[in-house]
């Protein structure tokens, strides 16, 4: 009886090193070569925009259309901080009242409202200037990627240890804008 256990367990083991950990390491190799094209596509993109100080239709399109090429679907949160200068007065109403400084305050546009000038409901040509979100020098934008469904790496890990949890990749790129387009 103790024999034929023990030459299940040697049966079991075997095929865990022979094919699971092999097909883990290759899902891993994977799911790395896909998160760095990924990472790098998005480094590219930021960095055009922030050269540019304009995203338009086509660069955004483009965009998505490489992050598909790793073989993955990522959410895309973009966010762009327009910066703006206040006077800075005790009392707005009377002109006497100005310190003689300004306050620098950041304007939050969300993704949304970034594709809806990208993609607008209404049919504008593909060359219409109302379909680009201008951005000006000073101002910040930032990215925000995650893939929206596990990496297969993930979801072998996740059938071995019998859990639920795993870690899931996500990361930021960003900057100032260098740049204002004319």
């Amino acid at each position: 009886m103790l024999n034929g256990v023990v030459k299940l367990l040697a049966v079991l083991l075997s095929l865990l090193l022979l094919f699971v950990y092999p097909l883990l390491e290759s899902y891993q190799r994977q799911d790395d070569i896909a998160m760095m094209t990924a990472y790098r596509s998005a480094l590219h993109f930021v960095d055009t925009v922030r050269d540019k100080g304009v995203l338009t239709p086509d660069m955004y399109s483009d965009f998505t259309a490489e992050l598909g090429l790793a073989g993955y679907e990522y959410v895309i949160e973009m966010e762009h901080y327009a910066k703006r200068y206040e006077p800075d007065y005790d009392d707005p109403l009377n002109e006497s009242t100005f310190h003689e400084r300004f306050l620098i305050r950041y304007e939050l546009t969300a993704h949304q409202d970034i594709v809806s000038v990208l993609f607008p409901e209404q049919p504008y040509s593909k060359d219409d200037p109302r379909r680009k979100y201008h951005m000006s020098i000073g101002d910040y934008i930032q990215l925000k990627i995650k893939p929206a469904q596990p990496l297969r790496s993930e979801m072998l890990i996740r059938w071995l240890s019998n859990s639920d949890e795993s870690p899931q990749w996500s990361w930021s790129v960003g900057g100032m804008i260098r740049n204002e387009a004319a």
